[in-house]
Formats: C-alpha cells, sequence, structure tokens
C-alpha cells in the first residue's frame, strides 16, 4: 500500500508557526513540522478544523502503529502525506503560508435551521391591559340589540366574559373564563366556560363550566408541529445554498466546507420537488434535486397534542345565562411515535354516557391515511362508529375521499342516541389546477337512520378569463329520498378597479331559478367608507335586494342597511366599537379582534406610527397612539418616524419587536429626551480683580452625579442635558480653583449670562 510506504519526516525537522486555510477558510497561525518532502501538523489542530468521524481514527490509529509517533512541542502530531487523498495540502514557499484541501467527508457535518426563524429583538409583553367590546343593532330603526364583551390582561392570564341582549329580551350572560397562557410548554388553562371539541371525526363537542388544559400550537407561532422536512448536501468550500420549492425561492444560506443539513424547510403540504443550488468560493455550481410528501396530518416525532376537561355541561348558551347540565369530562391526546406514525385515542363520559376509541393518522409517500375507531354506551344502549380517510395533493391535482359508519345507537356527547345521524357517510373528491384556471369532482352521499338517504355529485370549474375578471361554473345531481333535482349555477365578477368589484349569477334549483347582481366596495383597513349593492330577480317575478353603507373610524364601525324593493321598510343600524385602558390611558378604539398596543412617545404630538410597515395613524396631544390589530405571541414589527419628533428632542430608538399575550395588550413607550443646553461666561473674582479662567474645566456635582464642559478662550460653558436644580460648581483654570454654587433654572435651553464666582485674595 502507498501508505505504508510513505518516507518519514527528517530527524531535525524545522518548527515554525505560518498561517493556515483549510478549503479557503482562515484558520489563523498554527505551527507546523516541516521538511523537504512532508509536513507534520499537531492533530489538535486537524481536529480544530472539523475533521472527525470513524474514518479519521482509523487514519490516526493507523499512523499510530506503522511508524515512531510524531510530536510537536509535545503535542501529537501526524504527517500530511499519510492523509493523502483525504488531505491534500500545498506550501507556498514564499510567503510561507500552507493551504489545506479537506475531503468533505472527513468534516463534521453541519446543522442549521432554515425555517422563519423568531426574531431575535422580539418582546413578548405582560402589560396590565383591558378591553371592552359592545355591537348595537336596530332593525327597523326600533328592535335594538347588543352584544359585549370584556377582558383584563394580568401577567399571563386574561380574565374574560361575554353578554348579549336580544331585542325586546333581557340581559343574557356569555362565556366566562380565566386563561392563563403557558408559552413555553405551550399549554393553555381555563378555568370556567371552555368550548372542548377534540379532533377526532368521531368525537363530540361540549361547553364545559371547569378546568380545562389543552396543547395550543399557537402560543407559539414560529413552532413548526409537523414533521421538519431536511435538506442534505455537501460543499467543499464555503458555499451559497438556495433552496426552491417547486421552483420558489424559499431559503438562502451560507455554509461552511463538508457536509450539511437544512433542517426545517418551508414547502407546501402535499407532494412536490425541492432543489438545491450549491454555490461555492469559486462560483462553481451544483444542483441536487429530490422528490417529496409532506404532511400535517402528523405530528413531529416525541410531540403530543392534547385537550382534558372536567367539568358540568353549559346548556342553552345565548339563551340562559346559568342553566347546567351533567358532570362530564373529555379526554383526547396524539402522540407522535415516528414522522410517519401518529396514534392516540379519546374518552368522553358524563351521567349514563361513555364514548371512545383509538385514532391514527399515517403519512405516506402515496397519500395521508387516518383511521378512527369508537364504542360508546348511552343510558344502556352500546353503539359503536369507525371512520377511514384518504388524502393525496399535489401541485396540479389532488384527490381523496373518507368512510364513515355508525350503529343506530352509537352516541356522543353532542349526538345523544335519539338524534338522527348517517349511519353511512361516503364522500370523494378529485381536482385539478392550472396557470388559468381549476376543475374539480365531488361525489358524497349520506344514508340517515331516520330522514332517508342523500346523494349528490358536483362538478366544478373556474377560470381566470382577463385580468381581474373570472368565471365560476358548476352543475349538481341530486338525489333526496328518491327524489332528484339539478342544481346549476354560472357567475361572474368583475374588478372596477379603487377596490371595488361587481358580479352577476344565474342559478337554478329543480325548477326555480334566480338572477343576482352585486357591486361591493369594503371599507378600507383605516378611517373610510364602504358600500355593498345587490339585487335578486326570480323566475316568478319577484325582487329583493339589499343595499348597505357602511364608514369606518379610528373609533368604531357604523353600517346602515335596507331594501330598496320594499318600500314599506325601515332601514336597520348597527354600530361597533371598543374602548381600551392601557398605560393609564382610555382610548376609543373599532373592535378588538385579537390584540393590540399603545404606543407612547412621550410628550410628542403628531408622530406618526407604522405596525409591519402600514400607517397607523399619529400620536395625540400625550404622545399616544392605540394600534388595535395587532397578533398574539407574534413579533409585530411597530415604527415611529424620527423625522416627526422635534428636533429639541433626542429618539433613543425608532423600532420595536411586539409579541403581546392572547387579547392583551402592550404598553410600547418610544423613549425621548429634550435637549437641555445651559450655557453662559464665568468670572473669577478675587477683591476687586476679575480673572477669566480661559481653557480650564467648569465642573457641576449634584449627588453622586458630576458635568463637566470645557471653558473657552472668552471662559463660555456650554452643559448638555443636566436638569434644573441647584450644583456645587468646581472652576479649575491654570491661575487655580474656585468654588462656588450654581442655580440651574427649570425650562428648555439656559443662558445664564455672566456667572461670577468669587475668592478670597
Amino acid at each position: 500500500m502507498a501508505l505504508l510506504l510513505t518516507p518519514p519526516l527528517l530527524a531535525a525537522p524545522q518548527i515554525i508557526p505560518m498561517p493556515v486555510t483549510a478549503n479557503q477558510v482562515d484558520r489563523g497561525q498554527m505551527t507546523v513540522a516541516i521538511d523537504n518532502e512532508d509536513v507534520a501538523m499537531r492533530v489538535s489542530d486537524l481536529e480544530s478544523m472539523g475533521i472527525t468521524g470513524t474514518a479519521w481514527n482509523r487514519l490516526l490509529l493507523l499512523s499510530r502503529m506503522i511508524r515512531t509517533p510524531l510530536s510537536i512541542e509535545g503535542s501529537e502530531a501526524i504527517s500530511l502525506k499519510t492523509l493523502d487523498p483525504y488531505v491534500k495540502y500545498v506550501m507556498n514557499q514564499e510567503d510561507l503560508t500552507l493551504s489545506l484541501t479537506i475531503a468533505p467527508s472527513f468534516l463534521a457535518p453541519t446543522s442549521i435551521g432554515a425555517r422563519a426563524s423568531r426574531p431575535a429583538d422580539i418582546i413578548y409583553t405582560h402589560d396590565r391591559t383591558g378591553f371592552f367590546n359592545y355591537s348595537l343593532s336596530a332593525a327597523n330603526l326600533k328592535d335594538v340589540a347588543g352584544f359585549g364583551e370584556a377582558g383584563l390582561s394580568m401577567s399571563r392570564g386574561l380574565l374574560y366574559s361575554s353578554f348579549s341582549r336580544p331585542a325586546n329580551g333581557q340581559l343574557i350572560r356569555g362565556m366566562s373564563n380565566f386563561i392563563f397562557d403557558d408559552r413555553t410548554h405551550l399549554n393553555r388553562w381555563t378555568v370556567g366556560d371552555a368550548v372542548v371539541s377534540p379532533s377526532d371525526p368521531l368525537g363530540g363537542s361540549a361547553i364545559l363550566t371547569g378546568v380545562t388544559v389543552a396543547r395550543n400550537f399557537n402560543l407559539d407561532p414560529y413552532f413548526i408541529r409537523f414533521p421538519s422536512m431536511n435538506l442534505a448536501g455537501t460543499a467543499l468550500t464555503p458555499s451559497r445554498v438556495d433552496v426552491y420549492v417547486n421552483g420558489v425561492l424559499v431559503s438562502e444560506q451560507e455554509v461552511p466546507p463538508g457536509p450539511f443539513q437544512l433542517r426545517g424547510v418551508q414547502v407546501t403540504p402535499g407532494s412536490g420537488n425541492t432543489q438545491l443550488v450549491i454555490r461555492d468560493a469559486f462560483g462553481r455550481e451544483q444542483v441536487q434535486t429530490a422528490d417529496y410528501y409532506y404532511s400535517t396530518s402528523v405530528l413531529e416525532r416525541g410531540l403530543s397534542e392534547f385537550v382534558y376537561s372536567a367539568g358540568v355541561e353549559r346548556e342553552q348558551l345565548g339563551v340562559r345565562s346559568f342553566a347546567r347540565g351533567d358532570p362530564t369530562a373529555v379526554a383526547f391526546q396524539r402522540y407522535g411515535f415516528t414522522d410517519w406514525l401518529t396514534a392516540g385515542g379519546r374518552a368522553e363520559v358524563s351521567r349514563g354516557l361513555w364514548s371512545g376509541g383509538p385514532t391514527a393518522s399515517v403519512r405516506t409517500w402515496v397519500g395521508d391515511f387516518g383511521l378512527s375507531g369508537s364504542f360508546s354506551s348511552d343510558t344502556g344502549s352500546t353503539g359503536a362508529a369507525g371512520a377511514l380517510s384518504y388524502l393525496y395533493l399535489n401541485r396540479r391535482f389532488g384527490f381523496g375521499g373518507q368512510f364513515q359508519a355508525m350503529s343506530r345507537d352509537y352516541a356522543t356527547l353532542s349526538l345523544p342516541k335519539t338524534s338522527d345521524r348517517a349511519l353511512t357517510q361516503a364522500s370523494a373528491f378529485a381536482s385539478i389546477s392550472g396557470r388559468r384556471g381549476s376543475l374539480s369532482a365531488q361525489y358524497s352521499r349520506n344514508a340517515m337512520r331516520d330522514t332517508g338517504n342523500l346523494t349528490r355529485t358536483t362538478l366544478l370549474a373556474s377560470f381566470s378569463v382577463a385580468r381581474g375578471a373570472s368565471l365560476i361554473l358548476s352543475a349538481a345531481s341530486v338525489n333526496q329520498g328518491g327524489a332528484r333535482h339539478g342544481e346549476y349555477f354560472a357567475g361572474a365578477s368583475f374588478s372596477l378597479g379603487r377596490n371595488t368589484t361587481a358580479s352577476a349569477g344565474f342559478s337554478k334549483q329543480g325548477d326555480q331559478n334566480q338572477t343576482t347582481f352585486e357591486v361591493d366596495r369594503p371599507v378600507p383597513v383605516g378611517t373610510g367608507m364602504g358600500y355593498r349593492i345587490s339585487s335578486i330577480f326570480s323566475g316568478d317575478g319577484t325582487r329583493s335586494g339589499a343595499a348597505s353603507l357602511s364608514y369606518q373610524t379610528a373609533f368604531g364601525r357604523y353600517d346602515l342597511t335596507g331594501d330598496p324593493f320594499q318600500s314599506g321598510s325601515r332601514p336597520s343600524l348597527s354600530a361597533a366599537g371598543g374602548l381600551v385602558f392601557a398605560g393609564g390611558a382610555l382610548k376609543l378604539s373599532p373592535p378588538i379582534q385579537d390584540s393590540y398596543a399603545l404606543v407612547r412617545v412621550p410628550g410628542v404630538e403628531g408622530v406618526r406610527v407604522f405596525a409591519s410597515n402600514q400607517l397607523v395613524g399619529r400620536t395625540d396631544g400625550q404622545g399616544n397612539l392605540l394600534v388595535p390589530s395587532l397578533l398574539s405571541y407574534y413579533g409585530n414589527p411597530l415604527r415611529i418616524e424620527d423625522k416627526d419628533v422635534p428636533m429639541t428632542y433626542q429618539v433613543d430608538g425608532v423600532e420595536k419587536t411586539i409579541a403581546p399575550p392572547y387579547r392583551g395588550g402592550a404598553v410600547v413607550v418610544f423613549p425621548v429626551r429634550q435637549h437641555r443646553s445651559v450655557t453662559g461666561k464665568v468670572t473669577v473674582v478675587s477683591g476687586k480683580t476679575e480673572i477669566s479662567p480661559a481653557l480650564g474645566t467648569f465642573t457641576l456635582t449634584k449627588g453622586s452625579k458630576s458635568w463637566d464642559s470645557p471653558l473657552g478662550r472668552t471662559s463660555d460653558f456650554d452643559f448638555e442635558d443636566i436638569p434644573e436644580g441647584v450644583y456645587d460648581a468646581l472652576l479649575e483654570y491654570r491661575d487655580g480653583t474656585c468654588r462656588f454654587q450654581l442655580t440651574v433654572p427649570p425650562g428648555g435651553s439656559v443662558d445664564l449670562g455672566r456667572v461670577v464666582c468669587s475668592t478670597a485674595k
């Protein structure tokens, strides 16, 4: 073997430090041993460059066995010729530099996250804030109904309650609870009313008053709960890697030499294609392509989702305030056993009722499969149910279906044994899409226990016929209880510019048909007006329609709606808005949907505020502005326009990334300091002699703080940003020192004029 015939180093090699590069990366100064034929390096220096692995350890062992161990300054060394062809080197004799080329298989792999990362400057807020939303509607301008909700955010908890009042009715309590979010573990605790609805196709749902804990992935929008898509490659030199998914650039990464893995590449669900374009330090490219099938039905390995709830069932929500049912408990959990198998189970227990069973989701290269089974008992009557589903998605087409069957007496919390149900339910779909439109076919059949069968077959097509114009066509055959009829629809929509659209449609159901026309201009994101006009012409000659006018302000939205075809009817009026308490300020607002923030530029009016680079408004006389629409737990960038801050103020920062809690607010302060200068000229009086302490130093001290100002040639001074008050003053100049007290008055910039320090002669 050539490896065994490598000549040894000379008995007295030169030990010298020299700059070393490895795969075009500067590794700094390293001590090496050289002679005319070979170079040796410390083993520790080579390993610091990333050389590792089984092959490297075998070479080290073989080198120790076939030759006398080498050392450099007491550390183990190895001949670089021994490592050929895995490590090649070039030594420049003129400038004494050593350049190594290490085979990528000898280098430690690099793992790089490619998914959307959490902003480094994100600030999670827990300010004490509160909101109140209201909605009032007056049908025919006389029957007034209302809805309201209020929330108080405290630390990591939210105290919430809602109420409603139907027209001519009484006030009714809605949902009331205390929500605590454990963002670290992605768990949400609810004490009070909670909607409990496990994600099991055979399960039921209920509103329980008690204690509920559930895994909530929305507590961290940057967390990916599905199995990560990882892509691997190899770089010989420092390289840039461009990642394309279905031809779209989704990530750009810089990688060091050696094997690398890109973790968490964002891909679209279903079947697709990825492409890695690797550009090395010399501009050479290599391209790697791979197909994938990505599923959102399974969880990442080792991850779980769950719901556990115990309490009493809340009945007649929206009708009665305190109607209670039976004690009830619900448990549901799924666990990612592998990246392709997620399985778990569900259990529901109430007085006289129990229901539950296993569930599983499987990801394969040919699509996603789901399987669920369940057994139940309702007041002594037992039942069973099962469900099977399949889904395959592609960039251009998709197809799938599901089949579900249950016995006549199968029961859950929301499906008592006395209710009608589909004994068998089957559905299937297939769709194909292109650049100008899509076509889909759907089939469903429900065999009901009490009301007969319903079968529907539908063909749906949508096309883009021109810029801003689209066409929708559908045809369906319906068989309900043995009676067949057809359903047909043709519609078109057009853009009229200025955020206004027009649409027209014709529909036919059995022997009935109607034609509709509509013009719609929604209200803008900020302040502004919108409208909607629609008309319906039925085949029997009747007409109906609606006309609405909407106006949105910074503190609410108002809608006026009527039917222009009914001359005797009165219009309806509705109003919705909110009230927010944050940072000691009370502000009117549109209805609060999720989170909000009070931006404060203390005492500065008219400063423009931007949220996600969109202008929100300007600060008021106290320097406050409410931003009513933010995303909870997500990094919302807020920015102020520093050009709007007067020149007499100094701004410490103009942008912050804020993540408020769920339905909570944040008080976001952009500190500003008013520039304050204290100027004047100082004279030292000694007896009848006046001395100019030119080119000296003037020091003011108050407590543990001091301020210095050099004295000019005319003994003038200038202090910046010094508060009002009484200071101990010290003059140090060529002829001596002088001490006295100086009073700085309040206000902005102050010119004290001539200041005198008296000293004994």
